[in-house]
């Protein structure tokens, strides 16, 4: 049997939500350039169901500071998306709904909302806002 397939997904064994497994390292590294040092549960959103912080190797002075956290919220992740929706720049082509917030993207697919909150300023691949976008897509496409 595939083992491959029960490690990823969005249910830990204790069914909480296992934001770490909804990524690879390897997909985190063809859209951000930077290869992963380490992921970890934690960090994310109070409001969040789930969150899960990764750390790049940026060749930043500060290793531990330069990644992201994605925070994911449902049910009622829509309510908490709509608070701010119609204040901030529209982010198109992604989920039901998405936006840009400062060096954040909030997205929301049905009840759920995923918030990916990057802290590395630059990337060969381009601006951080627009290379995390895959990433973002792919943990919607699964939840």
């Amino acid at each position: 049997q595939d083992q491959s397939a029960a490690t990823v997904g969005p249910q830990s064994d204790t069914g909480a939500l296992d934001v770490c497994a909804m990524l690879t390292d390897a997909q985190v590294e063809e859209a951000t350039g930077f290869a992963v040092v380490s992921k970890e549960p934690g960090g994310g959103q109070g409001f969040a169901d789930g969150s899960c912080r990764w750390v790049l190797d940026t060749d930043a002075s500060d290793v531990d500071t330069a990644g992201f956290i994605v925070s994911v919220q449902r049910p009622g992740g829509r309510a908490q998306f709509d608070i701010l929706a119609s204040e901030m720049p529209h982010v198109p082509d992604l989920g039901d709904d998405a936006y840009r917030q400062g060096d954040s993207i909030w997205a929301v697919k049905g009840d759920a909302l995923v918030v990916l909150a990057y802290s590395f300023l630059s990337s060969e691949q381009g601006d951080p806002g627009t290379v995390v976008l895959p990433l973002v897509g792919s943990i919607l496409s699964q939840l």
